[in-house]
């Protein structure tokens, strides 16, 4: 009897599981990407956020478009030299290095890497954030000030 119970019990808790639900009914946590909000003079971008080294490895590759005001704002640790390469990258981007106060380090417009080797771009100064964003988009350059607005538990840790 204790064996077909347990086969019952398999047989209703693992379609449950597979649909991402608990047995209270609950659906599970889902993994969807957090934001910021950047303020960049009279502009304001929505980033998509990458704390975690291999989603600041892949960045912005494979993207075939990215909405007007949105981007990718990479959080570091601590502030270190971040090199940027457009590998895989398909669409040309304003890349901006800012510091922990969201001074900006430096600022680019990266084209596309249309073959192998690829160039490294990087800032004479150490980063805490990088944000990608649309090439042409960025208003400010090097010297200015950003206000970056992160989601609670964005620390980049």
């Amino acid at each position: 009897m204790a064996n077909h119970i347990q086969q019952i019990f398999r047989a209703a808790v693992l379609p449950l599981s597979l649909l991402g639900l608990s047995l209270s009914g609950v659906a599970q946590q889902t993994d969807a990407p957090a934001y910021a909000q950047i303020k960049a003079g009279s502009k304001t971008f929505s980033a998509e956020l990458a704390t975690t080294r291999t989603q600041q490895r892949v960045g912005l590759m494979h993207r075939a478009s990215l909405p007007r005001g949105q981007g990718l704002l990479m959080v570091m640790a601590e502030p270190r030299i971040v090199s940027i390469w457009m590998k895989n990258v398909l669409i040309p981007l304003d890349v901006v290095w800012l510091d922990a106060d969201g001074g900006i380090v430096d600022v680019r417009t990266l084209p596309i890497c249309a073959a192998a080797p690829c160039v490294s771009y990087h800032p004479g100064k150490p980063a805490k954030y990088v944000l990608e964003v649309g090439a042409g988009e960025f208003p400010l350059s090097r010297g200015g000030a950003v206000e970056i607005t992160l989601p609670a538990a964005a620390d980049g840790s």
